[in-house]
């Protein structure tokens, strides 16, 4: 059975058990590629504030409404002790770091003066007690009740994969998961920009902080190659803002 196919019954469990059992039920943080097509019955995305990327979806009950589950994603506001704000890859490296796995933590919102991390509300207190380093900082974690007052900015989904090179129609097919040819064709009809400027150049090379449009898909930043896979292809990372 392919990776899809597991993932969907995982989800399609859920729904199960809530039908089974007429109790709520809860997946793991999603990524937006993986919440496309996810449709069930009374079932909602949450990702502890409006606009965000990564959620966790909620299948309720009949008796139940969204917001008294709201709380089944918790903010941890973290605060560098010499006042330094990281980017989003230090912040979600050091937490991965303490252990956890990329499914429990949900997007992460860099601010003025500080971060706020969302994640599943159970590993908020060890978050809390044992995130004490990110980058070259010390920090103090705390766990919000709200976020009255803070000014979440506009966020970013990571997105990660594989490709032949970092050549723009590669990364248009990778987005777009179409084929290289018809990212071409995309391309010379001016679908795409790079840098807020038309590109039609398909052997264009990406460097680290190019922005992307993509006509109908929306915009991504290109945060660079991080190494080769085991079939000698590139893994890049993107964000995509949302």
């Amino acid at each position: 059975m392919d990776e899809d196919k597991l993932f969907y019954n995982r989800i399609c469990d859920l729904a199960r058990k809530r039908d089974d059992k007429n109790v709520p039920a809860f997946s793991k943080f999603l990524g937006i590629e993986e919440q496309v097509g996810l449709k069930f019955k009374s079932a909602v995305f949450w990702g502890g504030y409006e606009g965000a990327g990564r959620k966790i979806l909620m299948f309720l009950p009949d008796w139940a409404e969204p917001q008294d589950f709201y709380d089944c994603v918790a903010a941890v506001k973290i605060t560098s002790s010499d006042k330094k704000v990281y980017d989003h890859r230090d912040y979600l490296g050091s937490v991965m770091g303490l252990g956890l796995k990329r499914e429990v933590i949900g997007d992460i919102a860099v601010c003025d003066g500080f971060a706020v991390m969302f994640c599943i509300s159970e590993i908020a207190p060890f978050i809390k007690e044992n995130l004490v380093q990110v980058a070259k900082s010390g920090v103090n974690c705390e766990i919000l009740d709200s976020l009255d007052g803070i000014n979440i900015k506009q966020n970013y989904l990571e997105i990660r994969g594989t490709v032949a090179s970092a050549r723009i129609d590669c990364i248009v097919s990778f987005l777009k998961n179409t084929g290289r040819s018809a990212a071409t064709e995309m391309l010379r009809a001016g679908c795409v920009k790079l840098n807020a400027k038309e590109i039609q150049d398909t052997s264009k090379l990406l460097k680290p902080g190019d922005v992307i449009s993509i006509r109908g898909l929306g915009k991504f930043i290109f945060d660079g190659e991080t190494g080769t896979s085991r079939k000698g292809r590139s893994i890049i990372n993107l964000r995509k803002l949302v």
